[in-house]
């Protein structure tokens, strides 16, 4: 499965919506996602990834979670796998 498939279920997931209705548009407030929400979201991609967010990417700037797009939040998982994937 991909970064982005799987941050897709887990969003889809915690939406409690079939992950066929997730679109890359969506955002995480169009969702009735909260930042409690995300941080679910965030416990399971480590899960789902076999990683671990450091303290400060797993709480990011809350004030932005509603209006990010589904897409910005699986972009900014696929860096942050690519930027420990170097290192």
């Amino acid at each position: 499965m991909t970064i982005a498939a799987t941050v897709k279920k887990c969003i889809a997931n915690q939406a409690c919506k079939p992950v066929d209705e997730i679109t890359a548009e969506h955002t995480l407030a169009s969702l009735r996602l909260d930042s409690l929400d995300m941080a679910e979201v965030a416990i399971a991609i480590e899960d789902e990834l076999s990683m671990l967010w450091p303290d400060s990417n797993l709480q990011g700037d809350v004030e932005t979670f509603p209006d990010m797009t589904v897409q910005a939040y699986i972009e900014a998982v696929e860096k942050y796998v690519v930027s420990v994937k170097a290192e």
